[in-house]
């Protein structure tokens, strides 16, 4: 059979956070919305791919250890809304499993 690998690339920042979402069976779920913010100062909204994945690209570093950390949120339709409040880090390239439940 024939073996397909999507390939994503951007281009390099200091920071990152990759975002995946799949439902509590592990499946990933695309058109979700993710939004990552840290006010004042950053908040931005995306839709996850195909791949139920999502790439932040060049956000200022924040840890909660240094008090700066992110919150983020998520929705897609048919699930219950994911939030995280000040406990997102992102610090060199980052990643998040997010997983939402049926509504």
């Amino acid at each position: 059979g024939n073996l397909i690998t999507n390939m994503y690339l951007a281009s390099h920042a200091t920071h990152s956070l990759l975002v995946d979402v799949k439902n509590n069976a592990g499946v990933m779920i695309p058109s979700a919305t993710v939004r990552l913010y840290r006010l004042p100062g950053y908040d931005t909204t995306q839709i996850t791919e195909g791949c139920g994945q999502r790439f932040f690209s060049g956000p200022p570093e924040g840890t909660v250890g240094g008090g700066n950390a992110y919150s983020i949120e998520v929705r897609a339709a048919g699930y219950q809304t994911y939030t995280s409040i000040g406990d997102v880090e992102v610090s060199g390239a980052s990643r998040l499993s997010v997983v939402l439940n049926a509504s």
